[in-house]
């Protein structure tokens, strides 16, 4: 039994590598050709996850038209900024609601939900992370963004393995305890500050990049249990078997997907308050 229990955290460990590994690659220029390319593969995994799971309890979706949609807010972001992840967004509302002229049936209504929060929930994330990547220092911050987010997700699941106690959300993640949530900010905190400080220099004054660790950390959790909530209701363990030990794509980029939102709008704030100087960034 500890043999096999060795074996999966080694090929759990070792595929974790091989994707940070890929994503740090791949984001250490900012928004180049290589980290749009990934996100837009991303995005289209992603899809047929979702329609994979939800279609386990007839909740499926249109994959190709919510994978579209996806893909605009993506592309937009990447030639128009802002302004392009609007026009995606609008756009992806559009086709989505083709799908009332495909199914006229009771139930359009709810493809059609279930489909633009697909197309928003996939291509806002992706779309924050390519305008994180704009700015003069976007490629520090995407690298700053995803080693804080993995010290998080770490430092709890270390943590809370070892010294958990009372469980943060019994119904949806019992193995999520409060003392992993704790240290999971207090690293993420400590984290973000020590290496604006010590590596990476995008201006952010330490009690911001306090602040940004602490936001990491928070939106982490949230994304990690709405899939959780997703993966509850169809009741499966995993979205997927893409990467071994971890299952789907999406139990990779649960979280990564509302925190690159949640720290762009962070960053965006702080520049319209002209508290940090994020030139290009928008």
């Amino acid at each position: 039994m500890e043999e096999k229990t060795s074996g999966k955290f080694l090929t759990r460990a070792f595929s974790g590598l091989i994707w940070a590994g890929l994503f740090l690659f791949c984001a250490w220029d900012g928004t180049t050709w290589r980290w749009v390319l990934l996100l837009a593969l991303s995005v289209v995994v992603g899809v047929y996850e979702l329609r994979n799971l939800t279609g386990e309890k007839g909740k499926a979706f249109e994959p190709f038209l919510s994978g579209l949609g996806a893909l605009l807010i993506l592309i937009g972001a990447w030639y128009r900024g802002l302004e392009g992840v609007a026009l995606g967004a609008l756009g992806a509302l559009i086709l989505n609601s083709l799908t009332i002229l495909q199914h006229r049936h009771e139930g359009s209504l709810d493809l059609l939900a279930r489909g633009v929060f697909t197309s928003l929930y996939l291509g806002l994330g992706a779309g924050a992370a390519v305008l994180l990547g704009r700015g003069g220092s976007g490629g520090h911050l995407l690298v700053l963004t995803l080693v804080t987010l993995w010290i998080t997700d770490t430092g709890a699941y270390v943590f809370g393995s070892i010294f958990g106690r009372y469980q943060l959300t019994p119904r949806l993640s019992p193995r999520k305890t409060i003392e992993g949530l704790i240290a999971g900010i207090v690293l993420a905190g400590g984290g973000a500050w020590a290496l604006e400080a010590y590596l990476f220099d995008t201006g952010l004054r330490w009690y911001y990049a306090l602040g940004f660790g602490i936001l990491i950390s928070l939106a982490a959790l949230l994304g990690d249990l709405a899939v959780s909530a997703i993966k509850r209701d169809v009741g499966v363990k995993d979205t997927g078997s893409l990467i071994p030990g971890h299952g789907g794509l999406l139990d990779r980029l649960d979280s990564f997907l509302l925190v690159m939102p949640a720290v762009y709008l962070y960053l965006v704030s702080l520049h319209h308050a002209g508290l940090w100087n994020g030139s290009g960034l928008i």
